[in-house]
């Protein structure tokens, strides 16, 4: 198992590049977010041991690193005092190209949409979530609803108009961004900390919460669960769909814990412990075959780990 040491900077974010095998970008902060200053590390994952290509500071405690759909040199980070920046990484000054400073609270999570690749998202302790494009200097919507912080927003993989956010209302909301409104509306229990949609299937949602679980949706009749997962000790930091199957689903949670659960059974289908701290953000590669994941957390590690595909149950170690 590859790993990579984010020294005096806590992991909270990290994706595969969408454009290269061999890039992952890591989002990690000082003091746990509270205080301090942020980090981006660009990983080269074909070198053995992984080495950083790249690194980024940021004035202010990092909480969200995104790779752009559309140039496969540019990052997007949201920060704790409520900017968002955007970095061009073969820049060897590390000035942002963009700043957008319109939320009054963190900014915790941001979703490229991969329909436009010129949109992003934004989800803030603001209570809002905002629409941007790095072609115009401020925000192009903003959506209110949520009674609170929102913690994660996420891009529909097929319709550029539909987007979910997670709030700490207890609430997972569906948005028609053109209306500004909510087209659905699903309550959970405890607050709703991550969110994501199935790539196969358009109308399933998942949304995890602080009861520990991970329950699946159908946003045509919301009404019912169509399934809940339960395992986690404690609530689910982040949770990711995978893009090459879609009974399986991703979590990584402050119990220390990153799974990957499979859909169809309900169960756990590897559980992978090797991290010391809360693990903040799972992801998984878009190229191969589908069975390779990285994950991050404030122990200040990076692993990078397999899965089974077979449906049996395994501790990664």
């Amino acid at each position: 198992m590859n790993s990579f040491q984010t020294t005096g900077f806590h992991g909270q974010s990290v994706q595969f590049s969408p454009f290269y095998d061999s890039k992952l970008l890591v989002g990690a902060t000082q003091k746990y977010g509270f205080a301090g200053t942020g980090r981006v590390f660009v990983l080269q994952l074909n070198a053995v041991p992984v080495c950083l290509e790249r690194k980024i500071d940021v004035p202010a405690p990092l909480f969200d690193a995104k790779w752009s759909e559309k140039n496969q040199d540019v990052v997007h980070i949201a920060l704790g005092n409520g900017s968002i920046l955007t970095y061009h990484t073969d820049n060897p000054q590390s000035v942002p190209v963009r700043a957008w400073n319109e939320h009054t609270a963190e900014v915790v999570n941001l979703s490229t949409s991969t329909v436009d690749k010129e949109l992003l998202a934004s989800a803030s302790w603001d209570g809002s979530v905002k629409i941007w494009s790095p072609s115009f200097p401020s925000s192009l919507q903003t959506l209110q609803g949520h009674k609170g912080r929102v913690h994660k927003v996420a891009f529909h993989y097929r319709s550029v108009n539909t987007l979910a956010s997670a709030g700490a209302d207890g609430s997972l909301k569906v948005w028609d961004i053109r209306l500004r409104v909510p087209t659905c509306q699903i309550p959970v229990n405890g607050e709703a900390t991550a969110t994501d949609w199935n790539k196969y299937k358009p109308d399933i949602i998942y949304v995890a919460s602080t009861n520990n679980t991970i329950q699946g949706f159908d946003v045509r009749q919301p009404g019912k669960s169509l399934i809940t997962l339960s395992g986690h000790r404690l609530a689910v930091s982040s949770l990711k769909t995978a893009p090459h199957f879609s009974d399986q689903l991703a979590t990584a949670s402050f119990d220390m814990t990153a799974c990957v659960w499979n859909l169809t059974s309900g169960f756990q289908q590897s559980v992978m412990n090797k991290h010391t701290e809360f693990v903040r953000d799972v992801d998984w590669s878009l190229w191969g075959d589908g069975t390779f994941l990285a994950s991050t957390g404030w122990d200040e590690m990076v692993y990078l780990w397999r899965t089974s595909i077979l449906g049996n149950h395994n501790t990664l170690h």
